[in-house]
């Protein structure tokens, strides 16, 4: 059922991955604490997030979650309030969700992967958005060549979204639009985050719990995202997120 509570002022942040494509720049730091442009790139994400209105936040930690949970404390230094969730074992995005099933509740949140920079404004809208037309998932969407890389999202003409394929084969999607590791969920997420088996990758993966949702008939959209988007996901985009972050200002 549909959250009636329409606008989300909670973000979890999903940062507890080792970051291995960092290769060496991760071996005694972790990936979301990465400097991008002068702060760690999480310091950008909560910051935007706060300038679009979301006061409460959720980090998922792990590999040296110490570190994260040391710099940015109960988040009073920046104005928001951080409580923190360790996962133990890094065993996907689903599960990195779900346990935050009880620091959450009953209220819908948006939850972004902790390597995702976005802007402020697109934040905003995907609130607006929510808050139009409340839903069970809201999925932000950016336009790619070949989403093989992510998540392949095809949409109705009304934008909902009628199929989600995680890491399509190259060259195989008949559409562009990637899940860009950025949504709004009602907490219905977490009937279907509880149920999760293995990906044939061995992980318990977000895209599959979305999968079920449709498969059950939930109300699931697409947003379609516009302003600045980045995957700091290797070494080299580090640089081109800061150039982004730049031309924002």
């Amino acid at each position: 059922m549909v959250s009636k509570t329409t606008i989300p002022t909670l973000a979890v942040i999903l940062a507890a991955g080792k970051g291995s494509r960092m290769k060496s720049l991760t071996l005694s730091t972790p990936k979301h604490m990465l400097s991008v442009a002068g702060k760690p790139m999480l310091e950008h994400v909560i910051t935007r997030l706060k300038d679009a209105g979301i006061g409460r936040f959720v980090i998922v930690t792990g590999y040296l979650g110490h570190i994260i949970e040391d710099y940015f404390s109960d988040g009073s230094k920046l104005g928001v309030n951080i409580s923190y969730v360790h996962q133990p074992e890094p065993n996907g995005t689903g599960s990195a969700v779900h346990s935050t099933v009880e620091a959450v509740g009953s209220e819908p949140f948006i939850a972004t992967f902790g390597d995702i920079l976005a802007s402020t404004d697109t934040y905003l809208s995907l609130i607006s958005d929510f808050g139009a037309s409340p839903c069970d998932a809201l999925l932000a969407l950016n336009w790619v060549d070949d989403p093989s890389a992510g998540a392949a999202v095809y949409l109705d003409e009304s934008s909902q979204v009628e199929k989600i394929v995680e890491k399509p084969p190259v060259g195989q999607s008949s559409t562009n639009w990637n899940q860009a590791g950025i949504f709004v969920f009602s907490p219905t997420v977490f009937e279907y985050t509880g149920k999760l088996v293995p990906s044939p990758r061995g992980e318990y993966e977000l895209t599959d719990a979305v999968a079920s949702m449709l498969a059950d008939g939930r109300f699931v959209r697409g947003h379609r995202m516009s302003g600045i988007w980045c995957d700091v996901g290797r070494p080299e985009d580090i640089g081109h997120a800061a150039e982004l972050l730049e031309k924002e200002q």
